[in-house]
């Protein structure tokens, strides 16, 4: 019955959003497609949008979840974010029947993609951008189905900032896929075959992952860095985070840091402030380590860590890759969580531990200079070997030819 209603709101959806094609593409305007789902799409949005703007476009950002009619975006938002922190084995079963799998799974979002369609074709209609760049999947959807079905035809552009890429991912009408590594490359070339679409022309580019420009300029003072959060020059830190919603298992994972060995954890808990006052409690206890909740200044906190523990393979992975820092990743979230920490280990740029005696064994590696510490940040570094902006210059100077 669930089902059923899903395809008659699916169909609804579908016929009210039905608009006037678009004639000609306008020049010099972007429609950049976000998610405040969390904190890293809307991150590499703004900065993608920074460094086009610097190029003479401009820019327009369109987040799902607060165009999405009648609150149904925040509601997404709600529900996932209850999944994600207290029903994670909910949220592993939807990857895996929803998101994961290419192919006809994209039917399963048609009343969300349909909507979100709506959004992005009277946008388009009102100002004729040149372009459409989504950092989402939802919203990849939503655009491809548009150009599939003749009421879009500028070109549309596809930044993946998973590690690991799922099936929603990839649509046939996607012009152009900027991927972070290699390996997300192959991915979606083979997802392609799958569709029977890998003829169309599309290109698939592993331009490397946007990142803030903090993250990239040179070291600062390690030392006066360490000091302003009460962290001594000589202590081994290992830098924990879980995303700005502070999700996943981080209490059993700074309990493990803790018994690995002489290390002091310095724990990001975003937004959520129970999780902040359970870590400072552990801490306490231990006496050492601390636990901080919202911070400005990632890129700092980063340069005075000696090694970073994460859990999903997203941003804050980036980031610290571009801060040369050393990732370790442990007790990943499930679904898209364990699927990036799962591909950036294979390609080199971060450990998987699977036990705690394995944790302790990268900790030690990692945190000092070394063969192994400097192979991985080196493997990591050389993600940025691309500009993904200059990958999407090209795409619309060379469709408006």
């Amino acid at each position: 019955m669930f089902l059923l209603k899903l395809g008659f709101l699916s169909r609804l959806v579908a016929l009210s959003s039905l608009t006037v094609p678009i004639e000609e593409p306008g020049k010099g305007r972007v429609l950049i497609l976000t998610s405040s789902m969390g904190a890293g799409h809307d991150v590499v949005s703004k900065e993608l949008a920074r460094r086009l703007e610097e190029r003479g476009y401009g820019c327009h950002l369109m987040d799902m979840v607060e165009v999405l009619p009648w609150g149904f975006g925040k509601m997404i938002r709600g529900f996932y974010s209850a999944v994600i922190r207290w029903m994670p084995s909910v949220y592993k079963q939807i990857y895996r029947v929803w998101i994961q799998p290419p192919g006809d799974n994209r039917a399963s979002m048609s009343p969300v993609t349909s909507l979100m369609g709506r959004q992005i074709n009277r946008w388009v209609r009102d100002n004729q951008p040149s372009a459409i760049v989504s950092t989402f999947h939802v919203c990849t959807q939503a655009a491809g189905r548009l150009k599939e079905q003749g009421l879009v035809s500028i070109p549309l552009a596809n930044v993946i900032v998973d590690f690991a890429v799922h099936g929603l991912w990839v649509h046939p009408q996607v012009n152009l896929y900027l991927c972070l590594h290699s390996s997300g490359e192959t991915g979606v070339r083979r997802t392609l075959d799958r569709l029977r679409a890998g003829e169309r022309g599309m290109r698939v580019v592993a331009a490397g992952p946007i990142v803030r420009r903090e993250f990239l300029e040179g070291a600062a003072d390690r030392l006066e860095l360490r000091q302003s959060i009460g962290i001594g020059e000589t202590e081994s830190t290992v830098l924990a985070v879980g995303g700005s919603w502070g999700a996943g298992e981080l209490i059993r994972t700074v309990r493990s840091i803790l018994s690995s060995g002489d290390f002091t954890p310095v724990v990001v808990c975003g937004s959520n402030r129970i999780l902040r006052w359970r870590i400072r409690r552990v801490c306490a206890r231990a006496e050492r380590g601390k636990a901080l909740g919202w911070v400005d200044d990632m890129a700092g906190l980063m340069r005075a860590a000696d090694v970073m523990v994460e859990n999903a393979g997203g941003l804050s992975a980036m980031e610290a890759a571009a801060s040369l820092l050393p990732i370790v990743s442990f007790r990943p979230i499930p679904g898209h969580g364990a699927a990036n920490v799962e591909a950036m280990a294979k390609a080199g740029v971060s450990s998987y531990p699977r036990s705690v005696d394995e944790l302790g064994v990268d900790l030690r590696d990692l945190s000092i200079a070394g063969e192994r510490r400097e192979t991985q940040v080196a493997t990591a570094a050389a993600m940025f070997r691309g500009e993904p902006s200059d990958e999407i210059v090209a795409l619309i100077e060379g469709m408006s030819r």
